[in-house]
């Protein structure tokens, strides 16, 4: 009870967060650290629960980025920037928009343009916990701005994975959860940068659980759910998954 938790990147897979809503007691508080639609099929019905559990602290991803931008054209019928959101596994999240109300799409837009970047959260342990979607090193909190598309770092930035963790003692008891990128695609970049360094790769493989990296003050929850049908509840008061969540009987037939 009362514990706090993180889930990220559920990509309109509406039967984890299912599991997740009924599993978490109303005493908690889950931080959703973006991308709720696109790619799945229940994306618009998870990103309005997200946005009505009380228990929820929403932090903007970039696809909520995408949809803030290119949804509001679609209400006046303007699809000329709709690539990128296609592009981007946007097409279930755009017919679901497009059958609602005009009122209705309009609070979805208003509750997007609400949405933080970050959240910070201190642990009963003293451990500062910084909250985003694609990740940060703690000394840039105050140094992020758009990049030369316009993008968010907050929501998209992955230049982070090549840095050393800043050895300052302030930062002893900092740590970095985020989602964005899949741990397989972060464990790729960190063996290209080992094979730069001529260093033996530190990852052979992956197990399809979260990564922890960064001299253990970062965490990738990004388990590419869309693709594994599978989901990390993270424990934010003991740093370590709780629960891992699985779809289509994934957990019976890998013998989990």
């Amino acid at each position: 009870m009362n514990k706090h938790y993180a889930i990220t990147d559920l990509h309109g897979m509406g039967k984890l967060w299912d599991q997740i809503k009924e599993y978490c007691d109303e005493t908690d508080t889950i931080y959703f650290l973006g991308d709720a639609a696109d790619r799945g099929p229940d994306g618009l019905r998870v990103m309005r629960e997200l946005f009505q559990d009380k228990r929820v602290v929403y932090i903007k991803g970039n696809h909520e980025g995408i949809m803030e931008n290119v949804a509001p054209g679609l209400i006046d019928g303007y699809t000329y920037d709709i690539n990128l959101w296609l592009m981007n596994g946007g097409k279930p999240t755009i017919d679901a928009f497009k059958s609602l109300s005009e009122p209705s799409q309009c609070w979805y837009i208003r509750k997007i343009r609400s949405l933080p970047d970050v959240a910070l959260y201190t642990n009963p342990k003293g451990q500062t916990i910084i909250l985003s979607h694609a990740g940060i090193d703690p000394d840039d909190m105050d140094n992020k701005q758009p990049n030369r598309y316009g993008e968010s770092p907050w929501q998209w930035d992955r230049d982070h994975f090549y840095s050393k963790w800043n050895p300052d003692p302030k930062y002893n008891n900092t740590y970095i959860v985020h989602g964005h990128t899949p741990v397989p695609h972060v464990i790729a970049k960190l063996n290209e940068m080992d094979r730069f360094m001529d260093r033996p790769p530190r990852y052979t493989s992956w197990d399809y659980k979260i990564l922890n990296y960064a001299d253990g003050h970062k965490f990738d929850l990004d388990l590419a759910s869309f693709q594994t049908e599978r989901v990390a509840l993270f424990d934010l008061d003991e740093l370590k998954v709780e629960k891992y969540f699985y779809d289509l009987g994934v957990d019976e037939k890998n013998g989990q």
